[in-house]
């Protein structure tokens, strides 16, 4: 578990419910919103660079948009999904944040929040699930 990358999200979600957004669980990023540059890694796949996304993605997608998170390889790949040094989608999130895909799935699928809030939820809902992990897993090194 990368507890620093982990503790930078929590910081880009509570950003993003500063701003009163609300995460929809079901979308990496709703591509119709980006707008701005894409580029390619050495192997020729193609992610987006900077711009603006104006869309209610998940808190993946949150990430994925962030310079912070760009600059250490977590790019909106081919088709929106996350990439991460070949990697993408679950298995890329899975990589970048060092998690297991059951805790990939426990913070981040829409299935595992309640179905009438997964397409309009509070940020700090997955701030909280994401703070407690970290709790569990520091208190389990003890």
């Amino acid at each position: 578990m990368n507890i620093e990358r982990l503790s930078e999200l929590i910081i880009v979600l509570k950003k993003a419910a500063k701003r009163e957004e609300k995460l929809n669980m079901s979308n990496w990023v709703i591509s119709d919103s980006i707008h701005g540059d894409w580029g390619e890694d050495k192997n020729g796949v193609e992610f987006y660079l900077e711009g603006f996304c104006g869309t209610a993605s998940c808190a993946i997608g949150h990430a994925m948009l962030d310079k912070g998170f760009q600059g250490q390889g977590l790019l909106v790949g081919i088709d929106y999904l996350p990439y991460y040094k070949g990697f993408q989608e679950d298995e890329a999130i899975t990589q970048f944040f060092e998690l297991t895909m059951d805790q990939v799935a426990w913070l981040f699928m829409p299935e595992n929040y309640e179905s009438d809030e997964s397409a309009s939820l509070s940020p700090l809902k997955v701030v909280t699930r994401i703070e407690r992990m970290i709790h569990h897993h520091e208190m389990s090194q003890d």
